[in-house]
């Protein structure tokens, strides 16, 4: 039996889906006739950057799904991919608008950061979805509480720093994300950026510092022992709200989300009692 030339253009459009389980895109992102390297090309869970080209190539589960374009310095913009042709995405000059006192979305971890789930499994956070249920510090009584994801932002960042710890632990963050810590409270190692962007007040992140840690089924310590910049525009993600309390476990590690309840530094009680 012979197939019409309009039925083999469809076989032939849809063959990559029915081998591989997704169709492949290639493409550029450009500004006028510049390429825009390290943009972020993101459709569901998969996320990619763009090479130094502006190239990039990204599987899709179906034609009529949407490509998420982030890239620092340009304009966010959604594409939808109709058919399989090499897609050029133009992006037009112009900065995230900053509301008061706060950015569309603040202090960061990058992919891969894995975040403490209430059944003490761990999950990439940029996987975290809203209704996922974590683990979380009240931090009047010391308690562990199932706490129940209710917000998650993610933005491009350049401001990453590394963080390095006696227990050969080790998380990248946007300098300014808090961390809990032992003797003078939530801290970070840009306080005035925090201060200035978020309206939270905290110390200076320093070596030596001790964190609260969750291991073994216990909360812990450990020392920081070296601090670094990390080069590079990457994207980051970070769980802005929760139901009950402002705080999660990042690589094990308690840090703050974006809103946590207070606009003034405490001292650790928590870490005061381990």
């Amino acid at each position: 039996m012979k197939l019409s030339k309009s039925l083999y253009g469809l076989v032939l459009l849809l063959m990559p889906y029915w081998v591989f389980g997704q169709i492949t895109i290639k493409g550029e992102v450009v500004h006028k006739k510049q390429k825009v390297e390290n943009a972020n090309i993101g459709v569901g869970d998969n996320q990619i950057t763009t090479d130094s080209s502006g190239r990039f190539e990204i599987g899709i589960d179906s034609l009529g799904q949407t490509i998420q374009v982030l890239s620092f310095s340009y304009k966010y913009k959604k594409v939808t991919v109709n058919n399989t042709d090499f897609l050029q995405i133009k992006l037009r000059k112009g900065l995230f608008k900053r509301r008061s006192r706060r950015r569309v979305c603040g202090f960061c971890f990058i992919a891969g950061t894995e975040i403490l789930m209430a059944d003490n499994s761990r999950k990439n956070i940029e996987k975290i979805r809203q209704g996922d249920i974590i683990l979380s510090v009240n931090l009047q009584d010391t308690t562990l509480h199932k706490d129940t994801v209710v917000k998650i932002d993610s933005v491009l960042h350049a401001n990453i720093i590394e963080l390095k710890l006696e227990n050969g632990l080790a998380i990248q963050s946007t300098k300014d994300h808090p961390y809990l810590i032992e003797d003078k409270g939530w801290c970070s190692y840009a306080p005035q950026e925090t201060l200035d962007n978020y309206g939270i007040e905290v110390q200076q992140l320093t070596i030596g510092d001790q964190c609260l840690l969750y291991a073994a089924g216990m909360l812990t310590k450990t020392a920081i022992t070296t601090v670094i910049s990390v080069n590079g525009t990457m994207m980051t993600y970070n769980i802005s709200e929760l139901s009950k309390n402002h705080n999660y476990f990042a690589n094990g590690i308690l840090v703050s989300n974006e809103n946590n309840g207070t606009t003034k530094n405490k001292k650790s009680t928590v870490a005061n009692r381990l």
